[in-house]
C-alpha cells in the first residue's frame, strides 16, 4: 500500500479469491471478490474488473497484485488503452507478466 500510495488514493480496493482468503484483505479495507472455488475463476474476476474500469472511468492507474503470468495479457491490454499497470508479485513472477506492466515491483523487495 505504502508503493500505490506514492501514485494517489486509490479509489478501490479489491481482493478476489475463495470466501477463506478474503477475511485477513477486508480487515485491511479490502472488497472482497468471493469467486468460489474453481481454477482460475478470481484470474477471471479480476481481468473483467480490470478491464471494466479502464473501459468506463477515468482512472489511469491500475494496480495488479499476482505472480500469475496468465495475467500477463490483461496487462497488455490494459496498457493498450492508455493506462499505467502497476504489477506487485513474488520473485517466482514470469519475464511475461512483468514485461507487460509499466512497472513490476517485487513483493519481497518491498517488506
Amino acid at each position: 500500500m505504502t508503493h500505490i500510495l506514492r501514485y494517489g488514493v486509490p479509489s478501490r480496493l479489491s481482493a478476489y479469491g475463495e470466501e477463506r482468503h478474503s477475511v485477513p484483505w477486508q480487515a485491511h479495507g479490502f472488497f472482497s471478490v468471493i469467486t468460489g472455488k474453481g481454477e482460475n475463476l478470481a484470474d477471471l474476476a479480476l481481468s473483467v474488473d480490470a478491464v471494466t474500469v479502464a473501459l468506463h472511468s477515468d482512472k489511469d492507474l491500475i494496480a495488479i497484485v499476482t505472480s500469475d503470468g496468465d495475467l500477463a495479457y490483461v496487462a497488455n491490454r490494459l496498457v493498450g488503452l492508455r493506462r499505467s499497470v502497476i504489477g506487485f508479485g513474488e520473485a517466482k513472477a514470469p519475464e511475461n507478466l512483468r514485461s507487460a506492466c509499466t512497472e513490476f515491483v517485487e513483493i519481497g523487495a518491498l517488506i
